[in-house]
């Protein structure tokens, strides 16, 4: 299934800044998820245009997965559902972006937007296609593995110019 879609903006968050206690694994670059509680880093080595991420690696904590464009970090979030469908969108909120804490970090079983506070679960991540969202990301799931094409990163990039969420 492929899933191609644009950003859309609309109203729905302050732009206050408010910080959470968001918890942060410690770094990794097989591209593995490790921790079911705990939110997991990863760097997967692009082949063939594109990043890869195993389904079976996930779970219903966020692993963020970064990605190098050009020196720019983008980074997005991945993980499993309620449902148990795989959720992976952009790291960045598609309305506080570009505030540089446009970012979602772990606090619980929530993801906290770091610049309005705003909280979601892993079953928004990926769904949600206004207001104060993890921004949609074209990507395809096939054979229990989640592709995303490194064009369509790339095209991100300027998003995450003055972002400065945590990479490990």
């Amino acid at each position: 299934m492929l899933r191609l879609v644009g950003t859309l903006a609309l109203a729905g968050c302050a732009g206050q800044a408010q910080q959470s206690g968001g918890s942060q694994a410690g770094s990794s670059s097989s591209g593995q998820a490790s921790s079911a509680g705990t939110a997991t880093f990863v760097t997967p080595t692009p082949q063939d245009g594109a990043i890869t991420v195993n389904v079976a690696d996930l779970t219903e904590a966020p692993t963020f997965v970064n990605y190098d464009a050009n020196g720019t970090t983008v980074q997005l979030i991945a993980g499993i559902a309620s449902d148990g469908s795989a959720r992976i969108a952009l790291n960045t909120c598609q309305v506080c972006n570009p505030s540089p804490k446009a970012y979602f970090a772990q606090n619980g079983s929530k993801l906290v937007c770091q610049n309005c506070g705003n909280k979601f679960t892993m079953d928004d991540v990926g769904d949600a296609a206004s207001g104060c969202n993890p921004t949609q990301i074209e990507f395809t799931e096939s054979n229990g593995v989640i592709t995303v094409p490194t064009s369509a990163l790339d095209a991100e990039a300027k998003a995450f110019a003055k972002w400065q969420g945590p990479t490990a």
